[in-house]
C-alpha cells in the first residue's frame, strides 16, 4: 500500500512537470532529473530510436570528461541489447 502511494504521488508530480515540455531534449533532461532521484540512480543516459540507431538527448551524473556514444546501434552495449531485445536487462 505505501509503494502504491509513493508511485501515485510521483507520477503526478513527475506528468504535472513534463506535461508543457515543447521538445525532446528538454523533456529527457527533465526527465532524468526527476526520476532519477527517486530511484537512486546516480547516472542515466536518455536515448530516442531513430532511422535503426539510438541517439543519445540527454544524461544525468555523467562527468564532463565520460565518454558517451552519441549513437548506439542495436545490440551494441547494454543499452543496444535492452532496445534489440525490447526488455529490461536488470543488472545486479
Amino acid at each position: 500500500m505505501e509503494t502504491e502511494h509513493w508511485i501515485k504521488d510521483n507520477l503526478a508530480t513527475i506528468s504535472t512537470e513534463l506535461y508543457q515540455i515543447e521538445n525532446f531534449p528538454d523533456f529527457a533532461q527533465k526527465f532524468l532529473s526527476l526520476v532519477c532521484p527517486l530511484i537512486n540512480a546516480g547516472y542515466g543516459n536518455f536515448y530516442i530510436y531513430s532511422q535503426g540507431t539510438l541517439k543519445l538527448l540527454s544524461t544525468y551524473g555523467a562527468h564532463e570528461n565520460q565518454t558517451n556514444k552519441l549513437n548506439i546501434a542495436l545490440g551494441e552495449g547494454l543499452a543496444g541489447q535492452c532496445a534489440l531485445e525490447k526488455r529490461i536487462i536488470e543488472l545486479s
